[in-house]
C-alpha cells in the first residue's frame, strides 16, 4: 500500500512553547504539543496471496496479484486507487536544539471494501479461472483442524455454494489503523542578525 494526500492538524494542548518548537538558542528545553488531525489520503492498494493448498504441486510458490484474478467473480476489476479519511491524534516533545519526538495514532476510513479482497461472497468456480479457483479459497480439513475453533465453522462456510456463502461482509467498508513514531530536527534558518538578536535578549 502506498498513501499519497494531504492533512491538517488542530492544535489542542501546547505547553512550554508559544510557537513551533525550534529551540534553537535553548538547548533542553522542554516542550509538549498535543494535536488531532483529519484530512484526504489517496491509497494505491495492490492484495496478493499465495496457494499454500496445492497437493499436485500445480502452482509456482510466489504471490500473486489478486485483483485481475476476480476471485469473487466480479464483472470488472476493483479499483487500484481509493479515497481514504484519516483520523487521529498525536502528540510531540520537544527536546530543545530544534529536535522534536512524535508519536501519532491514526485510523484510515476508506471507501472500498476489497481492501484485503474480501467483500461479498464465494464464486461459482464454474466462472473463475483455475489459478482463480485455486486462490479464491484454501480451506480444507487439515486447515479447520490446525485452528481448532469452532468459530471457523465448518468446510462448507469457506467454499461456494448454491444458496451463496458468505466471503466478506458487503455491508461495510474496510478500514486500517497506524501508530507512527518519529525523530525530526527542525532546520535553523534564522539570520545572523536575528541570531544576534536572540544573544542579546538571553543577556537580558
Amino acid at each position: 500500500m502506498v498513501e499519497f494526500g494531504f492533512r491538517t492538524d488542530f492544535t489542542l494542548v501546547n505547553f512550554g512553547q508559544s510557537s513551533y518548537p525550534r529551540n534553537f538558542s535553548r538547548p533542553g528545553k522542554m516542550s509538549l504539543k498535543l494535536f488531532a488531525f483529519t484530512g484526504v489520503y489517496g491509497v494505491l492498494h495492490n492484495p496478493q496471496a499465495q496457494i499454500t493448498d496445492d497437493p499436485n504441486n500445480e502452482w509456482e510458490d510466489r504471490w500473486y496479484d489478486l485483483r485481475p484474478l476476480r476471485t469473487e467473480g466480479q464483472v470488472e476489476e476493483y479499483a487500484a486507487l481509493i479515497a481514504a479519511i484519516p483520523m487521529g491524534f498525536g502528540l510531540e516533545f520537544g527536546l530543545g536544539k530544534g529536535w522534536i519526538f512524535g508519536v501519532e495514532g491514526s485510523w484510515r476510513a476508506t471507501f472500498t471494501d476489497y481492501l484485503d479482497d474480501l467483500s461479498g461472497m464465494y464464486a461459482n468456480p464454474d466462472f473463475l479461472s483455475p489459478l482463480a479457483e485455486a486462490i479464491s479459497t484454501q480451506s480444507n480439513a487439515s486447515v479447520l483442524e490446525a485452528i481448532n475453533d469452532p468459530a471457523a465453522g465448518s468446510l462448507g462456510n469457506h467454499n461456494y455454494s448454491e444458496g451463496g456463502t458468505f466471503r466478506g461482509n458487503p455491508e461495510t467498508n474496510d478500514s486500517y489503523g497506524t501508530i507512527q513514531f518519529t525523530m525530526t530536527r527542525v532546520i535553523d534558518t534564522r539570520t545572523s542578525f536575528e541570531r544576534a538578536l536572540d544573544h542579546i535578549a538571553r543577556k537580558r
